[in-house]
């Protein structure tokens, strides 16, 4: 297990969730939805469906579930968000790789690339945490930047399972333009369901990020 990683049902994990306003039953909740809308999709659906109605539910179904813990929707430059006002911390959602919810082996990465949008919030996230732990330092606190955690989710129709994590990305990778670097990896239990047959595996399709320039 890499140092950074939290398994769940420990006091450390339950302590990270709780400053953060959250609680593991919730963000299972959302998996729950998240797996739902993925496996909603038939064989007469695009290949990608699958992928693009998780995404959308993810969004969905985590504003829903915490909003009545002081969390709220926000949109800031095309990549939704669920913000925290009085944490000043906000949750993005993104599909991950085979590595999401595991804790041996590489560290996952976003399953698809991100634009750069995504490198500016994991930018902000270095310079208000400059130090190992975790913790924001006070003398480097910007108001106006806000840290930033991704919920990965990832459906495994092999293992029949969908793997989730909270994790506070530190880095992007320069060839592929995915997040894979790390600072901190709350994991979550895993829900299981029956695998799809090996005829059938939808995929996820890319996630919507927008990097727009206004015509002068």
């Amino acid at each position: 297990m890499l140092n950074n990683t939290m398994i769940p049902n420990t006091a450390e994990h339950r302590s990270v969730l709780e400053s953060l306003s959250l609680k593991q039953e919730l963000l299972m909740d959302v998996g729950l939805k998240i797996l739902t809308a993925y496996r909603s999709t038939t064989e007469n659906d695009a290949k990608t469906a699958a992928g693009s109605q998780a995404y959308y539910a993810a969004v969905r179904s985590v504003r829903e579930e915490l909003r009545p813990y002081g969390w709220e929707k926000r949109c800031d430059a095309h990549i939704e968000l669920v913000f925290n006002k009085a944490l000043n911390v906000q949750i993005m959602v993104s599909s991950g790789d085979k590595n999401t919810g595991n804790e041996r082996g590489q560290q996952p990465k976003t399953r698809n690339p991100k634009g750069g949008e995504t490198e500016i919030i994991v930018k902000q996230n270095n310079e208000l945490y400059l130090f190992p732990d975790w913790e924001p330092q006070k003398e480097n606190h910007d108001t106006e930047k806000v840290p930033t955690w991704v919920l990965l989710h990832h459906v495994d129709n092999k293992l029949g399972e969908i793997r989730m994590e909270l994790s506070f990305p530190d880095g992007i990778d320069s060839n592929s333009q995915k997040i894979g670097k790390w600072k901190k990896r709350i994991l979550l239990p895993a829900l299981k369901f029956e695998p799809t047959p090996d005829d059938f595996t939808p995929d996820f399709g890319p996630e919507v990020e927008f990097d727009i320039e206004w015509k002068k």
